[in-house]
């Protein structure tokens, strides 16, 4: 990405977190909460290499937002496990669970409004574009994603648990979301090699993360009062997924163990 990008992609990531707004407050919809999330992820990379970050989230109006995020990630999440669920049950068995099922997603959906609504996207915008207004230095890049890369290393030194393994995830999409900004020359040369690598990785851990996320919607469900047939699903359901989050997390810790960022 060439130099100059860094502050008109601030002012374009803050004009899709609006826009992707607006459509939410019209019809709430997965892909309007997905543009919106990974737009504030790619807007957060960038104001963590500034060193901008630290001071914007202390202020009100990122508390606000924060509140809109993590609403937008709870029916995110709902959507996900509602849609993996789904194919377990028959015809017959499904109606009495998607009832319930409904007025939770609802629930959820009413909590989003209310953030929405509390939250003020004119001061969002004004307080981060006053702060940013230049574009970082390739030196500022290069060291953002060795404290990151090293952010890694210190986690694989602990036990690798479900936090390990999202606190992991986050610090490779730090990395994937600053790698572009970096210039095509010698000293940038082998980092920006390594996206591909850095991808795929991060795809890997997010699939884990969705997994333990069903498991958890999961067993809300199974504390829920539902008819003997429906908590006969939902626990045959809870089987294949521990299932495949041991088979997951088996594979992931092999390729964490072998991944190095930079050779």
């Amino acid at each position: 990405m060439a130099d100059g990008k860094q502050i008109t992609n601030v002012y374009k990531l803050l004009s899709t977190i609006e826009e992707s707004l607006d459509r939410i407050k019209a019809m709430p919809d997965s892909e309007a909460i997905h543009t919106m999330r990974v737009s504030f992820k790619q807007l957060r990379a960038l104001l963590r290499v500034s060193g901008h970050y630290i001071v914007l989230k202390k202020k009100r109006v990122f508390k606000h937002f924060k509140k809109v995020y993590c609403a937008a990630g709870a029916v995110r999440d709902i959507d996900i496990y509602t849609g993996a669920l789904q194919q377990y049950f028959t015809a017959v068995t499904i109606h009495i669970w998607k009832e319930r099922q409904s007025g939770y997603t609802t629930h959820l959906q009413n909590e989003l409004q209310l953030a929405i609504a509390a939250f003020d996207i004119g001061k969002f915008t004004g307080v981060i574009t006053h702060t940013m207004k230049h574009d970082v230095g390739q030196s500022e890049l290069r060291e953002f994603i060795w404290q990151e890369i090293n952010s890694v290393a210190q986690e694989l030194g602990k036990p690798l648990s479900d936090a390990a393994v999202h606190e992991i995830r986050k610090h490779y999409k730090d990395i994937l979301y600053a790698l572009p900004y970096l210039r095509k020359n010698g000293h940038n040369k082998e980092l920006r090699r390594k996206k591909k690598e850095v991808t795929a990785m991060a795809i890997r851990l997010g699939e884990y993360v969705d997994t333990c996320t069903k498991l958890i919607q999961l067993k809300r469900d199974l504390a829920e009062d539902l008819p003997a047939e429906t908590i006969f699903i939902l626990e045959k359901t809870q089987i294949d997924w521990l299932l495949l989050k041991h088979r997951q997390k088996d594979k992931l810790t092999k390729k964490l163990s072998n991944a190095h960022i930079m050779d």
